[in-house]
């Protein structure tokens, strides 16, 4: 999670909360939850993901992105979600997006039903540690962002790329 400096200015007597983290915030089988803007390269239409034979169901294929071949991977699938693409050969789907990520030097894609908005996420707003254990048994969701009576799961990219690298005996 990356920390800014950024603070809110406010007038005397009331608590000021500083910005820990950027976020975009998705939809996925009605839940809301987020990635910081720091992992994000852009965000597509899910168009024209050509998947790939044997290879893991999680993958949902590859995807051109101006000349580079990325793997496109289901967030559907990964958080044990029902995924209508499943075995599909071809992803053409203007409604659905690819969230592609830059990871130390490489570059994927997760596949989401929707994009929410940006969100600015304050201090007083973040949960983690033992009050997630309430919200999600995926070890990957790291924190709740409670903003605008609205609980967001907050996703740690660190622990999704292990995740990844685990499904191909590299983690």
């Amino acid at each position: 999670m990356a920390i800014r400096n950024k603070r809110l200015v406010a007038d005397e007597g009331v608590v000021v909360h500083q910005v820990v983290m950027q976020c975009i915030s998705f939809a996925l089988e009605g839940q809301l939850y987020a990635l910081a803007m720091d992992d994000i390269e852009s965000i597509l239409f899910a168009r024209k993901i050509f998947l790939l034979p044997n290879t893991h169901d999680k993958l949902l294929g590859v995807y051109n992105l101006r000349g580079n071949i990325i793997p496109v991977y289901s967030l559907r699938r990964i958080l044990s979600l029902p995924d209508s693409y499943q075995g599909r050969r071809v992803v053409d789907d203007e409604d659905r997006y690819v969230i592609v990520v830059k990871y130390q030097r490489n570059l994927f894609g997760l596949m989401v039903d929707s994009i929410y908005k940006h969100i600015e996420v304050f201090e007083n707003e973040y949960q983690g540690g033992e009050y997630i254990s309430k919200w999600s048994q995926h070890a990957m969701i790291a924190g709740v962002i409670l903003k605008q009576d609205q609980e967001i799961l907050f996703i740690d990219m660190d622990r999704l790329v292990q995740y990844l690298s685990s499904l191909y005996g590299n983690g």
